[in-house]
């Protein structure tokens, strides 16, 4: 049996936060696009319904021209519920854009004194990859408050529970499900076992953060990307700078989540375009998987040790990312 390894799998510590369950208390805060209030109460709801307290950071409604309210006020949320001693997450009410703002200004040991999962997507993702490469802070790719809670049959919640409380046998089961969809495309897989630690997210933020301090270190990585509402002109560009960056030299898998194009009729598009675009490497590629901006989402911790195996179609988390 083929099998790619990391050989850096285990040379960084992640910044362990505690375990999420229920009764517990978390945070919402807003640190990119602003918010309206119906769709977080109904984001508030769910969270309740699961059995989570739920708390608001004191800025969340502020507004400052397409961003919610000022750096400044991005900022103490963040460290309002990063050090408040009752929270024990800190969810992410929407995605949109934003968060590059706070990275050169974040207080980034302050964060490290108080760990704590950081749960969104999209937009979130450069707040997660700057946290992971700074601090080794994991956080979780998943729902956001005020989008996907606030139509929660979008969710997998068993999903979302187990990785929140980190039951890994669990997790383990019901992450392997997105392996076994009928959907999934699989290039050069025969036979194939791939370990690496699992990081990614939206795919023009990934771009956008090559090359910068923020950035993280790919080297045996297993790359997950998604994007919504770009064309497949704006996908190539964005894939483009990745490889010019190198990333593609680096990485031991790539999987493309959904790739949601302005123009449902030019969907069937993109498998070929994919495929095209990654043709003449070497590692396994998956695409048409469950994850991104589509309903019930995959959802996985940045940085965790995964296993991917292609041949049992199975996705094992080799390492805690909570205690």
């Amino acid at each position: 049996m083929q099998t790619n390894y990391s050989e850096n799998i285990d040379c960084h510590r992640a910044n362990m936060p505690a375990a999420v369950h229920v009764g517990d208390m978390v945070g919402i805060i807003a640190p990119a696009s602003p918010i309206k209030n119906e769709f977080l109460c109904q984001g508030e709801l769910y969270l309740q319904n699961m059995g989570f307290k739920t708390m608001t950071a004191k800025n969340i409604f502020h507004r400052m021209h397409h961003v919610a309210g000022s750096v400044q006020d991005r900022l103490d949320d963040m460290y309002q519920m990063f050090t408040h001693d009752e929270v024990k997450a800190v969810f992410a009410a929407r995605g949109g854009y934003g968060s590059v703002h706070l990275l050169d200004q974040l207080d980034y040991a302050l964060l490290a004194e108080y760990p704590k999962l950081l749960v969104g997507y999209s937009d979130i993702t450069a707040l997660q990859l700057a946290l992971w490469s700074k601090i080794r802070l994991s956080s979780l790719s998943g729902p956001m408050v005020a989008t996907e809670m606030a139509r929660p049959d979008t969710i997998n919640d068993l999903l979302l529970r187990s990785i929140l409380a980190g039951t890994l046998p669990e997790a383990n089961k019901l992450a392997s499900a997105y392996l076994q969809d009928d959907n999934v495309r699989f290039l050069r897989a025969k036979n194939v076992v791939v370990r690496g630690r699992l990081l990614g997210g939206t795919l023009s933020v990934l771009s956008a953060l090559a090359g910068t301090p923020y950035f993280p270190d790919l080297t045996g990585a297993v790359l997950i990307l998604e994007e919504r509402g770009e064309r497949i002109y704006q996908l190539d560009r964005y894939l483009s700078h990745l490889r010019l960056a190198g990333v593609f030299e680096q990485v031991a898998m790539v999987v493309v989540g959904a790739l949601m194009l302005p123009d449902p009729r030019e969907n069937y598009l993109l498998p070929g375009f994919i495929n095209n675009f990654f043709a003449a490497d070497s590692f396994p590629l998956i695409s048409g998987f469950c994850y991104g901006h589509c309903p019930r989402s995959f959802i996985f911790p940045q940085g965790i040790d995964v296993e991917f195996n292609l041949t049992e179609r199975s996705i094992s988390f080799l390492s805690h990312w909570v205690l």
